[in-house]
């Protein structure tokens, strides 16, 4: 069995059966859209969400509908889910909207900016963008935020409904203060004693008197929710409505659904409680579940007699239970069934939602009932794609409730930990990979153990910290290699060559295997995988040919590059990463005007999108190009960016900031404050052990040396840096220093 309808459930808006016209509410909606956002806020079973779609019957405009959970507390869950509601809003645009993958999360509010604007775009005026449920959001989530950002720029003829249990949180405030948002409250909200009456007329199956009605009114204080219950048992006992008065109003939810649960069959009793594990099914699903052929009927004839059952329709219909009514039933369950049954129940349900995939509800249920193993594969199954969609945080989250004995039997929960927080806390993530290698190793899991390798070298270079412990690495990658001969997949067989051009670049570019390395990457680019990937790999081997001063092969690799589709498939962070290395090569082919350019182009698309991992070497390159024309002006500005980002813990950063600083001030006929800098340089540079700066270091230092007269410490400087990088040889070295210095 597979049905994906409950996960579309998430974003399709429920269908209002029999349900009474509230013309009031719609007058007051209709005067309130001069706002571009509507709050609609008021207790439990007090008709919020049906007012909303109901009334947007009435409209016949086009809805995004989205259902929040506390799933969304992860933006990165939260944008993938908008992605879904987004696609089955406008299905004819065929470019889905972006994720929130890593390189975003430093400027999320740009993030979101850019992506409400391209979904605003997309929809249809007039529209309307509904958040269900949003009390289920905690009040410190990010998502509030989000959401913040995200309706700060509504254009006109788009109003967004946000339905929520509560008042707004004090994050959104500010919208009502602008005279953003109008706030429809339970004030608003609560019935008229005229519209109870017109409602009991409408559900009642007998006539019921003005007085009764006057009465029943009164005890539920305008709570749509208890006159529907009160109206229902009455029916069921054939009694007067009066008589339930006898009964605590603040009780008259719990009793009244016992009351309603208790008079039903054993048969459809049982149905109801097993079917309560499912938040969101199919008939198909509940079927499977309870083994009742009947279950399209029960479902359908709850939804008819509005015993709190929602139906959305789909290609399939999805049904749910009004929350209050699923806690009702789930805590009957829990007093019903034995520990056992509930066990196995859950087990069962959560089969069911991840064929239909719900993953998340299905690790609820897993985590509740203890399946541990269940709840692992799950995990592994899922966790490459939850890190493509970004939601990183939500997987940690998973990995993090599991026992510490079951963590600690699996070495992929300690890979795929590792590779949560790889771009958020490298040294942790490197703790987690070094970890999972060892007991890849001890299994002898070939794709585990280069997998590992490479989220290990991964780690160290996004640390920028210090690249020495990369030597052991190299040497444990090759012992690897001639160890299983062939890797275990093409895929895994990319991303290592691609990982060990990148760390022998920065740490060993005089050894014997880098050419071949190099050629590995460019064939494994070649392949018809994902684009980003061949950005990545292209990039990788344009500045390896660089470094090394071969430009007939860095120019074959450029015009590769060029040749691919990049502005319009590629990712934003290959985008920006396609501009660096292009800055790059025309910085070192002496295309200095062009490569201010490309830097400017590569800054602004930073700007535009908000990824600014790029963004230091891109300065720094600009920097190079305005220094190789003694554009004095433009490199000063470029620098007092680079040191307003400066981050202590990358020491690399620091390394290359120096570099340019000394340079600067060499050209500009400093040669002390050049001296400064360059020592600077050298010395974080000793810390990180990047060779190929390591060998700009020592040239650098060379130059200073020579202003100052000091020319035996130049020759000195100028053998380490040839030994250091001596593939780099003369070409070090094409780093535009100006005539006089080249000269001396």
């Amino acid at each position: 069995m597979k049905s994906r309808s409950p996960t579309i459930a998430k974003v399709t808006r429920p269908i209002p059966t029999g349900v009474y016209p509230r013309k009031r509410l719609f007058d007051l909606l209709d005067r309130t859209r001069n706002r571009p956002v509507i709050w609609v806020s008021g207790p439990p079973g007090c008709g919020k969400t049906t007012l909303v779609t109901s009334y947007l019957e009435t409209k016949e405009s086009p809805c995004l509908w989205y259902q929040a959970d506390e799933g969304d507390n992860d933006p990165a869950t939260f944008f993938y889910y908008m992605g879904l509601a987004a696609k089955k809003a406008t299905p004819r645009k065929r470019k889905p909207l972006p994720l929130l993958t890593p390189e975003y999360l430093p400027g999320l509010p740009t993030f979101t900016l850019r992506y409400f604007e391209n979904l605003f775009h997309r929809l249809k005026v007039p529209s309307f963008l509904v958040f269900d449920n949003y009390q289920e959001v905690p009040v410190e989530s990010p998502f509030h935020e989000v959401i913040r950002h995200g309706l700060s720029n509504i254009p006109e003829g788009i109003n967004a409904i946000l339905i929520s249990r509560s008042e707004p949180p004090p994050v959104l405030i500010h919208l009502q203060a602008n005279n953003l948002m109008e706030v429809i409250g339970w004030q608003d909200l609560r019935l008229t004693l005229e519209e109870s009456n017109d409602i009991v007329k409408l559900q009642a199956r007998q006539e019921v008197s003005s007085e009764a009605i006057a009465y029943l009114h009164t005890i539920t204080d305008g709570w749509l929710a208890g006159l529907m219950l009160m109206l229902k048992t009455a029916e069921i006992e054939k009694i007067d409505p009066r008589e339930l008065g006898k009964v605590p109003k603040e009780r008259i939810f719990d009793y009244f659904t016992g009351e309603i649960f208790d008079k039903t069959d054993k048969k459809s009793q049982k149905f109801l409680l097993e079917t309560a594990f499912l938040p969101k099914m199919t008939a198909s699903m509940a079927e499977t579940l309870t083994g009742l052929d009947s279950a399209n009927r029960i479902l359908s004839q709850l939804n008819l007699n509005h015993c709190f059952t929602e139906r959305r329709f789909q290609s399939s219909p999805a049904y749910e239970y009004h929350p209050l009514f699923r806690d009702f039933l789930l805590f009957r369950a829990k007093e019903t069934f034995s520990p056992e049954t509930l066990s196995d129940l859950r087990r069962r349900a959560a089969v069911i939602l991840e064929e239909a995939e719900q993953t998340e509800a299905a690790i609820g249920l897993l985590n509740d009932s203890g399946d541990w193993e269940g709840m692992v594969q799950l995990i592994i199954k899922h966790a490459p794609a939850m890190l493509a969609q970004g939601r990183n945080r939500s997987l940690e989250e998973w990995l993090g409730n599991l026992p510490e004995d079951v963590f600690e039997s699996t070495p992929w929960l300690f890979y795929w930990m590792g590779a949560c927080r790889l771009s958020f806390n490298p040294s942790s993530s490197r703790e987690y990979f070094e970890q999972a290698f060892e007991r890849f190793k001890d299994q002898e899991d070939a794709a585990g153990i280069f997998l590992a390798w490479s989220g290990i070298v991964d780690s160290i270079v996004y640390a920028w910290e210090n690249f020495k412990p990369l030597d052991k690495w190299i040497a444990t990658l090759e012992e690897m290699v001639d160890r299983f001969e062939v890797f275990p997949s093409e895929d895994i067989e990319a991303r290592v060559a691609s990982s060990m051009l990148s760390i022998l670049t920065l740490r060993q570019p005089q050894h014997p295997k880098v050419e071949a390395w190099a050629e590995r990457t460019l064939s494994l680019g070649e392949r018809p995988e994902t684009l980003n990937e061949k950005v990545q790999a292209l990039a990788f081997l344009l500045r390896h040919h660089l470094h090394a001063g071969n430009f007939e092969k860095a120019t074959l690799a450029m015009e590769s590059l060029k040749q691919l589709p990049i502005s319009r498939d590629a990712s934003h962070l290959s985008q920006i990463n396609a501009k660096l290395v292009e800055a790059l090569y025309l910085y070192s082919t002496g295309s200095f005007e062009k490569c201010q350019n490309t830097v400017s182009e590569g800054l602004e698309l930073s700007r535009k999108t908000g990824v600014h991992v790029w963004d230091f070497l891109l300065l720094g390159q600009g920097v190079t190009s305005a220094l190789s024309v003694s554009d004095f002006s433009t490199a000063g500005n470029l620098l007092k960016q680079m040191d307003s980002s400066l981050d202590s813990r990358k020491l690399w950063d620091i390394t290359y900031y120096h570099i340019l600083r000394a340079r600067e001030a060499l050209i500009q006929k400093n040669p002390k404050k050049a001296y400064y800098h360059a020592e600077l340089s050298l010395k974080f540079n000793s810390k990180v052990g990047a060779q190929t700066t390591l060998a700009f270091n020592h040239l650098l230092m060379a130059y200073v040396m020579i202003e100052l007269g000091e020319y035996h410490q130049a020759a000195e400087h100028i053998d380490d840096a040839f030994s250091t990088g001596s593939q780099v040889k003369s070409n070090i070295i094409k780093f535009r220093t100006p005539e006089w210095a080249r000269n001396g």
